[in-house]
């Protein structure tokens, strides 16, 4: 996982997760962002890159 302006990328194990909403709570921790990805007012985004190289928003497709 990368976030955008830092150099040091995290890993995270998403078999270990049950859902979108404990991902967005490990990667608050993992980032140090104080409950910004949680809060209801969130300047964040969170995407990936899917296998055809597209960008889609955490939480598009379902997580199974």
């Amino acid at each position: 996982v990368f976030k955008k302006g830092m150099p040091i990328a995290r890993s995270v194990n998403l078999t270990q997760l049950r859902g979108y909403d404990e991902l967005i709570h490990k990667l608050d921790q993992l980032f140090e962002f104080g409950g910004q990805l949680i809060s209801s007012q969130k300047n964040w985004l969170l995407a990936y890159t899917d296998y055809e190289e597209d960008i889609m928003l955490v939480g598009d497709d379902p997580w199974e």
